[in-house]
């Protein structure tokens, strides 16, 4: 599984287990830590891409 496969269903699935109010391990804490660099990643790689898109359309 790629790094930014299934993004959106990871985010959902770990807001899910915080918002148990349980306690997360430290595994539990890394993993959604990792996914949400990971979805800080993809958002700015695709904020980028479209500005380069709307340059080429000019």
């Amino acid at each position: 599984m790629g790094r930014f496969t299934n993004l959106p269903e990871r985010l959902r699935e770990q807001a899910e287990m915080v918002s148990d109010g349980g306690i997360l391990e430290l595994g539990d804490s890394l993993a959604i830590s990792a996914t949400m660099r990971d979805a800080a990643l993809k958002i700015e790689a695709l904020e980028r891409e479209v500005r380069s898109i709307s340059r080429k359309s000019r």
